[in-house]
């Protein structure tokens, strides 16, 4: 509310620790260059390994703000995602490498073929801003490139098209019902 909060020097504390310091990496740098690193355990969350290509992308919604979707897909147990985007297009964040077999549909067959982006906001209640859009757009294209995945709707999904179950066959596709 436009207020202003002094504090004393600290003559003690070394300068370098008044930084925050740099971001981590993976080793080698993000798989999308612009997005922020945030390292994440894979413990109870996700599989450092693939059993298969990435063959399709799956698109999410966060239902919250930024600050609390990164909490939550950075440490909480039992779901992971490869990226997020900010509400506003600003920022893009990477919590796995794309090598890495992320839990984020519910349904490790088609798990371990796609790269997860999630989107912050409420889908009952926001209307999601052009340049979030503009941003997911980039972020698809680039992921797509690297792994050759089509550009279409059925390489292309929503969370709730990819049917429920903990290893469903590839004579299972997504569902054809979009929202």
């Amino acid at each position: 509310d436009g207020e202003t909060i002094v504090l004393a020097p600290h003559p003690e504390i070394p300068v370098e620790l008044t930084f925050a310091p740099p971001l981590p990496k993976v080793q080698g740098g993000q798989d999308f260059p612009d997005a922020i690193w945030f390292p994440t355990d894979c413990t109870d969350k996700c599989n450092t390994t693939r059993d298969a290509e990435v063959s399709m992308i799956a698109i999410h919604d966060t239902e919250g703000d930024w600050d609390s979707s990164v909490a939550t897909l950075q440490n909480d147990p039992g779901k992971s995602v490869h990226y997020i985007i900010d509400f506003d297009g600003s920022r893009i964040g990477q919590f796995i490498p794309e090598s890495y077999n992320g839990w984020h549909v519910g349904n490790s067959y088609f798990n371990n073929r796609m790269v997860g982006i999630e989107h912050v906001g409420v889908a009952s209640v926001d209307d999601y801003h052009a340049a979030m859009y503009a941003a997911s757009a980039v972020l698809v294209k680039d992921i797509a490139a690297r792994h050759a995945v089509p550009l279409d709707r059925s390489h292309i999904v929503a969370h709730q098209e990819v049917p429920d179950g903990v290893n469903i066959p590839q004579s299972s596709p997504p569902c054809p019902d979009s929202p």
